[in-house]
């Protein structure tokens, strides 16, 4: 289990890559039809805040740059 902060102040507690999508989609106010299309739209946003290209699948590559662009970062 690994805990991730958000830039904006949330918490989350995965057990992995994907899991954190799925919570993050959860608490989404808009979370798409399925957890590909999330990743997608994560992805597209996280590069209009950063400037930076995020993969958008699989999750695990998306979560590695969110945290390389400092978007989410674990807990240490």
């Amino acid at each position: 289990m690994t805990t991730y902060h958000t830039i904006d102040g949330a918490t989350f507690t995965a057990t992995d890559a994907t899991d954190l999508m799925r919570q993050l989609r959860a608490d989404s106010f808009n979370p798409q039809a399925n957890l590909r299309d999330y990743c997608r739209a994560t992805a597209r946003a996280s590069r209009m805040q950063t400037g930076k290209r995020h993969h958008s699948w699989p999750a695990t590559a998306l979560v590695a740059d969110m945290i390389a662009s400092g978007l989410v970062k674990p807990q240490t």
